[in-house]
């Protein structure tokens, strides 16, 4: 596959830039490929005193182009933040690439959100927020909307992500995968069989311990079981848990029973799962989560760090990763 161009177009102050900088280390977090931020903001002075026009887009946009093109050339793929209010803009960028897969994101907030943060920076001529969200093109035919108001940058970034990688299937038709907890589900009869006919152990041991209702007692009162899921199909399933097969310890919260179908293998859809984990953990405070396992060069990919070896309830040894949650700035 080509590399993508994954373009972010919004109105001045909707959080653009914000997004554009946590999906690119959200990307190579989750899936080591190293993704270039192309932002008109390199292109034209923006100061409280001179109002930007079309034209003046217009004129810079055959040297953004050009950027696009150069950093599609030497890495993994691009994440364009713009702000484009004109059909000529969008066909002139789009064109340059236009051998490249396109994600086409909408970003987007409330007016008085954006005068609020338009305010608070000093350096955008006032009016110009609102008004470039007036003449935003396209004005339809997104492939996702994300609104920036009651979201962090990094849950606006894993929504984006999961978008942008639920890979094709083999016959060309897309995949409408999505992240479910199971305790919510009430298909979990379902979910707990397609769990227990897993190829590996642990999976029947997890369908068992849901299936007599002592998965609470084995790992913790407030765990959870994560499941991406294709409609009836199960993809991959992960637990975030109180507690793993390290016992005792202090260390919490753990990713556990960790598994992937064989058919689904090879797309890192696992990150998916990780993507929210990490937005639970930042939504609870947490600081940090831990991930036991005897793979060596696996989960580095997902940003997670080697920490020490640990031994576990069957006596054998364990390697314990941490993935550490990034403050918001």
């Amino acid at each position: 596959m080509k590399q993508q161009v994954i373009l972010l177009n919004g109105p001045s102050s909707s959080g653009k830039s914000t997004v554009a900088k946590a999906l690119r280390e959200l990307i190579l977090a989750r899936r080591g490929e190293r993704y270039a931020v192309v932002s008109i903001d390199g292109f034209l002075p923006m100061t409280a005193r001179d109002a930007i026009y079309e034209d003046d887009v217009f004129a810079v946009s055959p040297a953004l182009c050009a950027a696009v093109v150069q950093a599609l050339r030497a890495g993994d793929g691009v994440i364009v933040d713009h702000v484009i209010t004109s059909q000529r803009i969008f066909e002139q960028l789009t064109s340059s690439f236009n051998d490249h897969p396109l994600r086409l994101i909408r970003i987007t907030c409330p007016p008085e959100v954006l005068r609020e943060r338009e305010a608070a920076r000093g350096d955008r001529c006032p009016g110009s927020a609102e008004a470039s969200a007036a003449w935003l093109f396209p004005q339809e035919g997104y492939g996702l909307t994300v609104d920036t108001h009651g979201a962090t940058a990094a849950e606006c970034a894993a929504h984006i992500f999961s978008y942008c990688f639920a890979a094709p299937r083999e016959d060309g038709s897309n995949k409408n995968m999505k992240v479910i907890h199971y305790f919510d589900s009430d298909r979990q009869e379902h979910w707990r069989e397609a769990i227990r006919r897993s190829d590996w152990n642990a999976g029947p041991f997890l369908a068992r311990l849901l299936r007599d209702g002592t998965f609470f007692d084995a790992v913790g009162a407030r765990s959870k079981v994560l499941l991406l899921t294709e409609g009836d199909e199960l993809i991959s399933y992960c637990t975030y848990a109180e507690k793993d097969d390290i016992q005792p310890t202090e260390l919490t919260p753990w990713i556990g029973f960790v598994y992937t179908f064989p058919a689904h293998r090879g797309h890192r859809y696992a990150g998916l799962l990780f993507a929210e984990v990490e937005r639970l953990a930042k939504e609870e405070g947490t600081a940090a989560v831990y991930l036991s396992t005897n793979h060596t060069g696996l989960y580095e990919k997902y940003g997670f760090t080697f920490l020490t070896m640990m031994t576990d309830m069957d006596g054998n040894p364990s390697r314990i990763y941490i993935k550490r949650m990034e403050e918001e700035t």
